[in-house]
């Protein structure tokens, strides 16, 4: 093979191959075309409850669309905090919302995941986010997990929001 034939054959090749390396490659194909669902998050939250002598809490809509809200806001204002870098927190977000609590809490991830498995187990190895999942004052939550830009990188955020209302 030789000139321009020869290039574009030797190019072709090559796309295939990356193509069949990603499509083919378990960890980089959930990386990269991973689609995470909010009732896999509350379902493996609840497993953790449960084997903790808990009940299960259950879905709320409005707590959902709070934490869809909090994973895009974070992603267009870039940052990774409780509270927003204008000063907008959990309990804002609830009044906004509408959510009448009693109590709230909120777990936040961001990163790479395979599963939702691996994104509660993460949680659970966490002191602080595992105390909101076992929490027996909540009652029901919600999640989010939204792929995007941050710093430069695209990753997921993970988003659970807890209440009793």
């Amino acid at each position: 093979m030789t000139g321009k034939k020869g290039f574009s054959t030797l190019l072709g090749l090559l796309i295939i191959l990356i193509a069949a390396f990603i499509f083919f490659s378990p960890t980089l194909y959930l990386r990269y075309m991973a689609v995470f669902d909010k009732d896999r998050i509350i379902y493996e939250t609840n497993v953790q409850r449960v084997k903790n002598g808990l009940p299960s809490l259950t879905k709320n809509e409005i707590l959902n669309q709070m934490a869809e809200a909090k994973a895009k806001d974070m992603f267009a204002k870039q940052y990774f905090d409780h509270v927003s870098p204008d000063g907008y927190g959990l309990e804002d977000l609830a009044r906004d919302y509408g959510y009448k609590y009693v109590e709230v809490g909120e777990n936040l991830l961001e990163g790479n995941f395979n599963d939702e498995k691996q994104i509660l187990n993460d949680w659970m190895n966490s002191p602080e986010h595992r105390h909101n999942i076992l929490n027996e004052k909540f009652t029901e939550m919600g999640a989010a997990v939204i792929k995007g830009k941050y710093e430069g990188r695209t990753v997921w955020m993970a988003v659970q929001e807890f209440g009793v209302q």
